[in-house]
């Protein structure tokens, strides 16, 4: 039974952390309306982190670039992130949103209830949390104005620290509730078909149940990964994600050709050609029929969203393209069809973090256990026991590779 709109006035009414004014209650329509979330809110809050758990401190002065560190506990690393928000004001002032609808679409792209029901209550206020309100609306901002600007750079934005405990883990939840209207509208100007729109959107619940699962609690833990989707530069097609972006940009891939190499590989690898990185959501099926499939049907949207003549090759990035992984799986295994698929671009990046975070949703470490349930997992396993590590390679193939 769907969630009504009196449980979700309710969701208001009983939000650890409340508004001071009254919370009007309103209806987007470029997101799914509040009956059709997912039911149970109600319980998922009152299970959730008792009151007061991960409550940032009360600040009641105006907030600014100059004060968000203190009241935040930010240091130094987030210097670079707090300047570049607090300098582009081009997007109108964000307005504090309807919590019903806050929690309808975090519903709607998969989010669980308990880690809605956490967004909610943690939602930050501008009378209330000034200093999360005020990263809020400069991050929202800067994300408007950056719409479907492959050559805007933003930046690696980071997680907020642990100790703002649900509250900080939760504000990319926040910041996708309010920023993802926005992009609906951007996708349905360009023609991107309305399926697409919420595959896409449907990433954050992957994470969502990723961050559960490695950390028992509610939130994301890539901030910068979501800043590709809510900028209009990420779109999923047949379960495939793809990123455009422009070679010879901070947004390259990394390790990429030297200029003679791409010079002499001709359009499509030169610096300024427009690109497009493929990305493997978990569960994706990536047998050879589906990638060519989901790539001629990315290919047509880029087409109209993204005009050029360069757009040649995909590239992709990813432990799965690690050349050891012969010795790890068999022939058959759809990973290594996959890699061999593209052709490898000299040298690596440690590869290491990623793999584990994949194949066992650890932060960068191996199991306590030291036992692995799948072959992968074990092959892995005594990979590194052996004293190996695993690369992060890049590769290409053809856009209408056949």
């Amino acid at each position: 039974m769907a969630a009504s709109m009196s449980q979700f006035r309710r969701l208001a009414e009983i939000a650890t952390i409340r508004p001071s004014a009254p919370v009007q209650l309103c209806h987007n329509p470029l997101i799914a309306s509040a009956s059709d979330a997912r039911h149970n809110l109600l319980g998922s809050l009152q299970s959730s982190a008792p009151p007061g758990h991960g409550k940032p401190p009360h600040v009641e002065r105006e907030s600014s670039k100059e004060t968000v560190p203190a009241d935040l506990g930010l240091d130094e690393r987030y210097d670079p992130w707090l300047a570049e928000i607090a300098r582009d004001t081009r997007a109108p002032e964000l307005k504090p949103p309807c919590l019903d609808d806050v929690a309808a679409i975090l519903s709607r792209v998969g989010c669980s209830d308990v880690a809605v029901a956490d967004a909610v209550r943690t939602f930050p206020q501008p009378d209330h949390d000034g200093a999360r309100w005020w990263l809020l609306d400069r991050s929202c901002r800067r994300l408007a104005a950056t719409m479907g600007d492959v050559d805007s750079v933003v930046g690696r934005w980071p997680d907020l620290p642990d100790d703002l405990g649900v509250a900080g883990s939760c504000f990319p939840l926040h910041l996708f509730a309010v920023a993802a209207p926005a992009v609906r509208s951007w996708h349905a100007a360009k023609g991107i078909p309305d399926d697409v729109s919420w595959a896409t959107f449907a990433d954050l619940g992957r994470h969502v149940s990723v961050h559960r699962r490695a950390t028992g609690t509610s939130g994301v833990d890539a901030l910068f990964w979501f800043e590709y989707h809510l900028r209009g530069l990420l779109i999923e097609v047949g379960g495939l994600q793809y990123r455009s972006y422009r070679l010879g940009s901070p947004n390259q891939p990394d390790p990429w050709f030297d200029y003679e190499t791409a010079r002499s590989l001709g359009p499509g690898f030169l610096p300024g050609d427009l690109s497009v990185s493929m990305h493997v959501p978990e569960g994706s099926a990536i047998d050879e029929a589906t990638v060519q499939q989901s790539t001629a049907a990315a290919r047509q949207l880029l087409d109209m969203v993204f005009p050029t003549e360069t757009r040649r090759i995909v590239t992709g990035s990813s432990w799965m393209l690690d050349d050891q992984l012969v010795d790890l799986l068999p022939p058959n295994s759809a990973i290594i069809r996959l890699a061999q698929s593209f052709q490898l671009v000299p040298g690596w990046r440690d590869g290491d973090p990623q793999l584990l975070r994949s194949v066992f949703r650890q932060w960068g470490e191996v199991p306590e256990s030291g036992v692995g349930r799948t072959r992968l997992q074990r092959g892995v396993l005594d990979h590194l026991a052996a004293g190996g590590h695993f690369r992060f390679r890049t590769g290409w193939r053809e856009l209408d590779a056949s």
